[in-house]
């Protein structure tokens, strides 16, 4: 993908990624450049690098291959800057590299004659009023690809060495339309047990148990009996509702937001959200990182899903560190007092790789430092690798992936098993008992310290943080 203006930059080549999921990180986070409009430059840039004079692609940084048909996608807003028109340079990259340039012109500045010159035929040439209108011109433009893909893809490089030279001699002259009215009323005469059932119940009980065991292993109307603080950080990045990035429309408010409103009543349902047993919060993450539902905003069910169902949408790129900076900055601050023993527990929602630079494994780290189990929940095209880095141990409990957004509410059950029984195992005892009667009486740094004072160290920003510093005015609350 290459961006043109006052001067054309190529942000990544064909080898670059292997998933869809990465491109599309990748293209989000393709920055604006503003400037002129050197059309015939940018035609130039893609030619010198994707071919040379003599043997059209070669495999250079670009990946350029051969043996398949190539496509150049170009979208333009206006007409090209005086001394940069389009025509020679798109006919040279046309020839030399037998590429097809279908050419996009949005709004009412595009040189319609230019965008002509530019396609390598009408049938490559598409316009729309706007920029919104844009997405009406997808799946026209996605047809019209895969056309030139099979009509200028070459000879297979393999083809069959023993082809069928001779059909069958005697095909089947009467072959059957109907299936049997009357299918065999003798099966099979060797059934698999011995002794099978002799007379097997037609009828299902007409007077079921009326005592239950009375010792259930866990009351299925109360899930669990401990106090607990439950966060929630959920991927609101625009893949989520985008149909031809893995989501659909609508699926963030009408799956992802319906699932985390029911892993809380779940989880909530014996401990006693009114009383402050229980507190939730919730958060989500895209471009920036919000808060949306403080800890006891609410006191009671219903009022805790219309609020968390009411939460926007804010979609962009994928910055989940960002999330996880949020829960430590200004979730977490909420929370009660470690000293009061109540357990904390964050289920974080993620459809798709992080963006470059902001990877959440160390941020995920300073949350769990902070005597806080995380439960990673990947859907779609989240990373597994990426999940395990950010839950807590044993992450063969606390790793739990689907692979669509629809499957969410089944994962219910587990999730919400999972949670109670972190919150009713948990405890701040010592494992063991101390090893000396003095303790050390002023520890150099440590979650547990009691005083006035501060305790910092020094990090390298720009070896470990390339990115972040510079996106702190992105976390609101």
């Amino acid at each position: 993908m290459a961006t043109f203006s006052s001067t054309p930059v190529i942000h990544f080549g064909f080898n670059y990624y292997t998933s869809a999921a990465s491109v599309r990180v990748a293209i989000l986070d393709t920055p604006y450049s503003g400037g002129a409009t050197l059309l015939s430059v940018a035609l130039e840039l893609v030619e010198s690098t994707m071919a040379t004079p003599s043997n059209g692609i070669t495999p250079l940084t670009s990946g350029g291959r051969l043996d398949v048909p190539r496509v150049l996608l170009i979208l333009t807003d206006s007409e090209a800057t005086s001394g940069y028109e389009p025509a020679a340079a798109a006919a040279s990259l046309r020839t030399n590299t037998q590429t097809t340039i279908i050419a996009v012109g949005v709004g009412s500045s595009v040189n319609q004659l230019q965008l002509e010159s530019t396609a390598s035929g009408p049938d490559d040439v598409y316009n729309a009023p706007n920029f919104s209108a844009l997405a009406n011109l997808v799946t026209p433009i996605a047809t019209r690809v895969c056309t030139v893909a099979q009509e200028t893809a070459g000879p297979t490089s393999a083809p069959t060495k023993n082809p069928t030279r001779n059909p069958t001699g005697n095909p089947t002259k009467n072959p059957t339309r109907n299936p049997t009215k009357n299918p065999t009323r003798n099966p099979t005469k060797n059934p698999t047990t011995s002794n099978p059932t002799k007379n097997p119940t037609k009828n299902p009980t007409k007077n079921p148990t009326k005592n239950p065991t009375k010792n259930p292993t866990r009351n299925p109307t109360t899930y669990c009996s401990a106090t607990l603080d439950l966060m929630f950080l959920v991927d609101a990045s625009i893949s989520v509702n985008n149909a031809f990035l893995g989501g659909a429309p609508n699926t963030y408010q009408g799956l992802v937001l319906p699932f985390v409103a029911s892993v809380a009543e779940s989880v909530g349902g014996g401990i006693g959200l009114g009383d402050g047993s229980f507190r939730v919060s919730m958060a989500s993450f895209a471009t920036i990182a919000e808060e949306h539902v403080a800890f006891d905003a609410h006191t009671d069910a219903a009022a805790l899903r219309a609020a968390i169902e009411a939460s926007p949408y804010a979609a962009g790129a994928t910055f989940t560190s960002l999330g996880f900076e949020l829960v430590n900055n200004t979730v977490l601050p909420q929370a009660r007092a470690l000293s009061a023993g109540v357990p904390r527990v964050l289920i974080v929602i993620i459809d798709g790789p992080a963006s470059i630079g902001f990877d959440a494994s160390t941020a995920a780290a300073d949350v769990r430092s902070q005597f806080t189990s995380i439960l990673a929940v990947g859907v779609n095209g989240a990373i597994s690798s990426e999940l395990i880095a950010m839950a807590s141990s044993p992450t063969g409990s606390t790793v739990f992936e689907v692979s669509e957004f629809n499957q969410l509410a089944s994962l219910v059950p587990a999730i919400s098993d999972q949670t109670c029984d972190i919150a009713q195992s948990f405890t701040m005892a010592p494992t063991k008992p101390p090893t000396t009667a003095s303790p050390t009486q002023s520890p150099n740094c440590g979650i547990n310290v009691v005083s006035d004072g501060e305790c910092a160290s020094v990090i390298d920003g720009m070896a470990h943080y390339p990115v972040l510093f510079k996106q702190k005015s992105q976390i609101t609350k």
